[in-house]
């Protein structure tokens, strides 16, 4: 379009026009860097050595947001993979970070004498904008995380949901700046109740002690050799019943009839003594 003909168009018109044109190249959509403040946990750490997976869909997990009013790519993952391996690190005494599953994951695992893996996901996240029309003034956040504990040689051992919620008056804040805030504050939520509640987890728990194998049976005791004589003295608390029935004998040989002894005679004493 040729300056003179501007010229004669009324302002407005051209305004319009020039606005018109901005929207059609645009800006690109806006960045929201979502970042998480954890505070020092005051927990004693599990005696554990626990291997932290942290997969590359997480830790660079961006989502796309696109309407009539807005477009924008709200950038999650370095945030919570931070706010991860600095909640386990607290919660166990050793911590081992792994990313995506890899060749060289054996090596790690048996140099560093794993007790076991945990890996964490994204679950789920949805963020709510003020409607002061529907009687709400807050920005608010809620994030849930998927947290799978791995035995070291892979086999998926249980798996567990922590969700954490942030919420913001709008009073004084973009929109992009009060979506970023309570994001971050929803995955410190989330995170506060991993280290809270993880570690009372039995299969967590079960790590602490080691496997518990089944008694065995006792063996059984040698047969006593013929003649009722046996090798082996009974303990205190195992005294050998007295043998009420006849003696036992040798096979073939017939026992000797006992010969009677002719009676005793006792004197009786006087009555007013006692019997010796």
């Amino acid at each position: 379009m040729k300056a003179e003909a501007l010229k004669s168009w009324p302002i407005n018109r051209v305004l319009g026009t020039l606005a018109a044109a901005l929207l059609l190249t645009g800006c690109g959509p806006t960045r929201l860097n979502v970042k998480a403040s954890i505070p020092p946990l005051l927990m004693t750490p599990m005696p554990l050595s626990m291997g932290v997976r942290i997969p590359k869909s997480f830790a660079e997990y961006v989502q796309k947001e696109k309407s009539q009013e807005r477009e924008w790519l709200i950038t999650l993952g370095p945030g919570q993979a931070d706010a991860i391996r600095t909640v386990t690190a607290a919660m166990f005494e050793h911590t081992v970070v792994l990313g995506d599953q890899a060749p060289g994951d054996a090596e790690a695992i048996a140099s560093h004498k794993l007790n076991a893996i945990l890996e964490t996901t994204l679950d789920s996240y949805v963020y709510l904008l003020p409607s002061p029309g529907g009687g709400s003034e807050f920005y608010s956040a809620t994030i849930g995380y998927k947290v799978n504990l791995h035995a070291v040689d892979g086999t998926l051992l249980g798996s567990w949901v922590y969700e954490g919620y942030g919420s913001t008056p709008s009073r004084g804040i973009s929109d992009s700046k009060g979506v970023a805030l309570v994001s971050g504050l929803a995955i410190r939520d989330a995170c506060a109740n991993i280290a809270a509640h993880l570690p009372d987890q039995e299969l967590v728990r079960n790590l602490l002690s080691p496997p518990v194998t089944a008694p065995t049976a006792p063996s059984e005791s040698p047969a006593a050799p013929a003649g009722g004589e046996s090798n082996t003295a009974p303990g205190p608390a195992q005294q050998p019943s007295p043998v009420t029935g006849p003696p036992l004998t040798s096979p073939g040989v017939t026992p000797k009839p006992e010969e009677s002894s002719p009676p005793t005679t006792v004197e009786e004493p006087p009555a007013t003594g006692t019997r010796s």
